[in-house]
């Protein structure tokens, strides 16, 4: 009966994950084009610019995040989830990771990488899952 609650609990976990992922990436989304709406009404090269701006600022936001925070985080993460099932423990490894890939996916998403925000869900529902089995 746990084994069914640890899943429950890891599933419940993932799809808030996602429904703050996805809230996240259409409020960036919604916030970039209006300010860009507005500034095209006088200027299409400063809209342009605005949203080139805009753009850069997220993705710098995430190289940052990824780069000073956590590093797992800008990969897929199977390596490190395979490890960890393996036995491998890295102290702090998947809560650093949970927490970059959260704010790393919606900025580099916001900020228009091809990228897409269902891929890292499997990389965040691991380290969720591992959150809900470690408590």
């Amino acid at each position: 009966m746990v084994k069914w609650f640890f899943s429950l609990f890891t599933g419940i976990g993932t799809g808030l994950a996602a429904i703050f992922i996805n809230l996240a990436v259409e409020n960036f989304a919604g916030w970039k084009f209006a300010a860009t709406f507005k500034i095209i009404q006088s200027s299409y090269i400063a809209g342009f610019i605005v949203y080139i701006l805009i753009n850069l600022a997220l993705v710098l936001s995430y190289v940052f995040i990824v780069t000073q925070f956590a590093l797992a985080a800008a990969r897929s993460g199977i390596p490190e989830i395979k490890g960890y099932l393996s036995g491998i423990n890295t102290p702090g490894l998947l809560f650093r990771t949970l927490i970059g890939k959260l704010f790393g996916s919606i900025s580099s998403v916001g900020g228009g990488l091809a990228l897409g925000k269902e891929g890292p869900l499997v990389h965040t529902g691991a380290c969720i899952a591992s959150l809900v089995g470690q408590v």
